[in-house]
């Protein structure tokens, strides 16, 4: 292993390295290391197999035709698995890195019988590949000196995943890693939390918006948070079905990978930013009234379509829409933010939440000063327009209205926020003077479970007019106001401000 042979890195004279040791031993990124530090390197030897390190840097592993992200080859992608979309692909070949002429220019480096093993060829190229291989700029990326590497939408998955993975904990100077829409699935994410966990990587940032690593890649995710080696500050999970649940209601619910997220969470002191919106946390669904019991409250327990649901929300105003849902996700988020003691930004936004719980969490985030909605902390301007918002996110907003210092413009237009969503942000801006907003846009608010913003969400607007003079410009278009509001809302503005209805 490279740590008994430091003396050698230094005098450059070590020509051979068991690769096979170093990846037993948990320890694959000294393979990339040797590949920088060791210009007299020759070969690399394990599992029977030895690699010709010089051909390996003369080969042209870079093909197109193989080795393009997003590309597909006879129905099989070039990273071993399958197209998400379309029928009849055979089935996919062994797990390989390469495809094609990439993959037969790699084998000429190789010598053994049979197939090499896929962590050998990974190490191979790791540590002699050229330019870009699978979209990956992995010669680059080996000379360390990179800070922000930009991997977003490279069809990366299986094998192309543990390639970036044994090259980051040897990229001291890296800080910021995209790695969004790739789909990369609960095992490239435990290929990356294992290079976390190594404790060698310096990465401070790490975006893996949308790529399908669910209950299972949260666990692996967690755990690398817990092993005390991995120092993110800002992580982004957003649109995962980390519950096992995706954006379409198709899954089984486990709440188990958001608990191991939580309690890691509750003990992170490095942490500051979590991104874990558009994750259905609840396995939320609305059902019309007519499918339940009359008799049903919130609170309830009910079976739906062979699952035992909760009663979460009932729509007051369109009496026939009524949220179900599980709160173990939720419930162990909250209580990982109370005890947290760092984390500025808890992004829940478009996890089908209900008032309670959202309220709940509210009242969390005002308290400990925790962003719910994704907003940061120095943000001035806030554009939430035909995000589908509910009442519950409404609220999670309001609570950000109330830690924010310094944000003045608010868009919602185009939302379902309510009568609940729009009181709370209008108790938030008639609060304490911490809301500074002077500008705010609530037009077309009818979409989504309820009727728009009602007589109450009115009146709570007009109250805090009367005492929010900060505020300059009010849009409420197409909200459904009758005209005794609109009259009341006129005449509370007067001069204060612009509205619009």
């Amino acid at each position: 292993m490279l740590e008994h042979q430091e003396s050698s890195i230094v005098t450059d004279a070590c020509t051979d390295l068991d690769v096979q040791q170093l990846i037993e031993a948990g320890r694959p990124w000294d393979a990339v290391a040797a590949g920088r530090m060791l210009p007299r390197l020759a070969r690399l030897h394990g599992y029977g197999f030895e690699v010709d390190v010089a051909k390996v840097r003369a080969a042209n592993l870079g093909v197109e035709a193989a080795n393009l992200g997003g590309g597909f080859l006879f129905g099989v992608d070039l990273f071993g698995g399958t197209p998400r979309f379309g029928g009849g692909a055979p089935p996919p070949p062994p797990p390989s890195l390469l495809f094609g002429t990439a993959k037969k220019a790699l084998d000429t480096c190789i010598s053994g019988e049979g197939e090499p093993p896929l962590e050998l060829t990974i190490a191979a190229v790791a540590c002699a590949g050229s330019g870009v291989i699978c979209g990956i700029p992995v010669e680059q990326m080996r000379e360390g000196a990179m800070t922000e590497l930009d991997l977003c939408k490279k069809g990366l998955r299986g094998a192309a995943v543990m390639l970036v993975a044994y090259l980051i904990p040897a990229m001291a100077a890296l800080t910021l890693l995209d790695l969004r829409f790739n789909d990369i699935g609960a095992e490239g994410a435990k290929a990356i939390a294992d290079a976390l966990s190594w404790g060698r990587a310096g990465l401070t940032s790490l975006n893996l918006e949308d790529n399908n690593i669910g209950a299972e890649g949260a666990k692996t995710i967690a755990n690398a948070l817990q092993s005390g080696k991995a120092v993110l500050s800002s992580l982004n999970l957003a649109d995962n079905a980390l519950c096992g649940i995706d954006a379409y209601g198709q899954g089984t619910y486990d709440a188990s990978g958001i608990q191991a997220l939580a309690s890691a969470l509750a003990g992170n002191a490095v942490l500051t930013a979590l991104d874990l919106s558009n994750n259905k946390l609840t396995n939320g669904r609305y059902v019309k009234q007519s499918k339940l019991s009359v008799h049903n409250k919130v609170g309830d327990m009910v079976k739906h379509e062979g699952l035992e649901l909760q009663i979460l929300y009932k729509d007051k105003e369109s009496g026939g829409d009524v949220l179900l849902g599980t709160l173990a996700a939720i419930e162990a988020i909250a209580e990982a933010l109370k005890v947290n003691t760092v984390l500025t930004i808890c992004n829940l936004l478009k996890n089908d939440l209900d008032v309670k719980s959202a309220t709940m969490l509210a009242e969390i985030g005002k308290e400990k000063r925790i962003m719910l909605s994704g907003i940061k902390h120095d943000q001035t301007e806030a554009k939430f327009g035909g995000y589908t918002l509910q009442p519950a996110e409404g609220i999670l907003i309001a609570s950000d209205l109330r830690v924010s210092l310094v944000l003045s413009s608010l868009s919602l237009h185009l939302n379902g926020i309510s009568n609940e969503g729009a009181k709370a942000i209008a108790e938030a801006l008639s609060s304490s003077g911490r809301a500074v907003q002077t500008n705010l846009n609530l037009a077309g608010n009818p979409l989504g479970p309820s009727s728009g913003i009602g007589p109450e969400g009115a009146r709570a607007i007009a109250e805090a007019l009367r005492f929010k003079a900060l505020l300059k410009e009010l849009d409420l278009k197409y909200d459904h106001l009758n005209d005794e509001k609109k009259g009341e809302l006129r005449a509370v503005a007067k001069a204060i401000l612009t509205i619009e209805m």
